[in-house]
Parts: structure tokens; C-alpha cells; sequence
């Protein structure tokens, strides 16, 4: 939950965080975590997330009782629905303060599996790769959340021929677009 330091959000975090049952991250840079100590202090939602960014945010602060760790290939119930961990193509890391990043593990994808046969598949940050063939296959998303920044992910024309070529989704939500000033 971007909430935090998101030069393209300015209304704070705590409405949004309201009623927030989980918080699923993909990976550990700061425009997937930052907030996520906050919301997950206010809301008491449970962390879906790898294991090293869990253990990363309990670290700093989050209920070891309300974390639920995966890793790649993965799928843990969520309460009325599943996860499943799955490969993103990026990087996973978090600025210390002194300077160094902190690895935090291997960045992913998520499918989430609902009762009614609906099935999201976010990509997480990522570039195109043929494996998605095989998440399409396993999981056959329905709804997906495709990034097109194109700076640090696949840009729109290359998200759009992911989409076509291993996909059949009724719905793309397009996602990491202009996320930073550059």
C-alpha cells in the first residue's frame, strides 16, 4: 500500500486503510511497503507477502500472529480465498539508513482464487515472460493487474501483447503507471 512518501497520493493513509482485511504485497521495494506497518497497525489485517518481507516488517514492528508467508509456487488460504505465489521478473530490496539495501527475497506474482470461480492474477512488477503460459494454464485468471510503467517494468505495448498472447482475461487493470517523477 504505496499510502506513504507517493508523490501521486496526498490523502493520507488512514481512510483507505479502513476496513482493510489483508495486505499482499508482491515485493519489498518502498512503493510496495511503505504503509504497510501503518495499515497493518490500524486495520490488524493479516500480511500476505514472501517470507523475507514478512519477517523484514515484523522486524520493524508487525504481529508475528497475523503474518501468512509464501514463496514461489506456493498457495496458502487467506480466508475466503487463496494465494498463490508465482514469478515476477524484477528485484526485491529495501533502503536502510545507512545506505545499503536489504535484500528481501525473491519479488512475485500473486493469483488469488475466489469461492464464485473468479480468479486475479497480479503481476506484480514485472517484464513479460513465457512462463506466463503456465500461470494462464494452472490458474486461468479471469481479472488481471498488468504493470506498463516502463521504466522499472514492462511498458504498455509489451504488457498489452503479454495480455494478448497468454491470456483470455475479461478485465486488465493497468497498474505502476507514472508511480514516480522521472
Amino acid at each position: 500500500p504505496y499510502l506513504i512518501g507517493n508523490p501521486s497520493w496526498t490523502s493520507g493513509w488512514e481512510g483507505p486503510a479502513e476496513g482493510v482485511t489483508h495486505v499482499l504485497l508482491t515485493h519489498g521495494h518502498s512503493d510496495h511497503i511503505s504503509g504497510a506497518l501503518e495499515v497493518l497497525g490500524k486495520s490488524g489485517a493479516m500480511l500476505v507477502a514472501n517470507f523475507e518481507v514478512c519477517m523484514y516488517l515484523v522486524g520493524r514492528g508487525a504481529s508475528d500472529k497475523k503474518i501468512n508467508p509464501g514463496n514461489i509456487g506456493g498457495t496458502i488460504d487467506c480466508g475466503g480465498f487463496t494465494t498463490t505465489f508465482v514469478q515476477a521478473l524484477h528485484s526485491s530490496s529495501f533502503p536502510g539508513d545507512n545506505g545499503q539495501n536489504t535484500y528481501l527475497g525473491n519479488p512475485g506474482g500473486l493469483v488469488l482464487h475466489f469461492p464464485e470461480d473468479k480468479t486475479l492474477y497480479h503481476m506484480g512488477d514485472t517484464d513479460i515472460f513465457s512462463d506466463m503460459a503456465l500461470i494462464n494454464e494452472l490458474h486461468e485468471p479471469k481479472i488481471g493487474i498488468v504493470p506498463i510503467g516502463d521504466r522499472f517494468t514492462m511498458g504498455g505495448a509489451v504488457a498489452a501483447l503479454a495480455c494478448r498472447r497468454f491470456f483470455q482475461f475479461e478485465t486488465v487493470i493497468p497498474s505502476h503507471f507514472g508511480t514516480f517523477p522521472i
